[in-house]
């Protein structure tokens, strides 16, 4: 199998990964809001921390992928 597949196959992998991860927090956000106390807004600003280290990572990992 080509390098180019094995690297679309672990994006792939990891998007689905991170998806399910994402998902997890707004399933779980009435227990969230009744058992710590937290608003809703505090749950959503914690669902967008989720896609904060996207910006940081997006940029090298693009240098690496060109690199390869």
């Amino acid at each position: 199998m080509p390098l180019r597949w094995v690297m679309l196959l672990v994006l792939f992998l990891v998007r689905l990964a991170m998806g399910y991860q994402f998902q997890s927090v707004a399933s779980v956000s009435p227990h969230l809001v009744t058992e710590l106390g937290l608003s809703y807004t505090q749950v959503g600003t914690l669902i967008g921390f989720f896609l904060l280290p996207g910006i940081f990572i997006s940029i090298p990992s693009g240098a690496l992928t060109r690199a390869v």
